[in-house]
């Protein structure tokens, strides 16, 4: 503990979600899952949309697969 703050451990799912903005409105989680295959397996697309519309907005979360250890 430096500087008196305390340290925030990150959950397992934290390390592994990835954040991509400027995401076309019409891209759909299987073309998303596809696109970012080559980074390493994909376990789950979330697609943000406006509470009001329900329209994306244009960004997404990407949960990668667990490494093995």
């Amino acid at each position: 503990n430096s500087g008196g703050q305390d340290l925030v451990q990150a959950s397992d799912s934290d390390l592994r979600s990835i954040f991509v903005g400027n995401v076309e409105h019409s891209a759909t989680p299987e073309e998303l899952q596809a696109l970012f295959h080559s980074c390493g397996t994909v376990n789950r697309v979330t697609i943000i949309c406006d509470k009001f519309t329900g329209r994306p907005k244009g960004c997404v979360w990407l949960l990668k697969k667990r490494r093995k250890k």
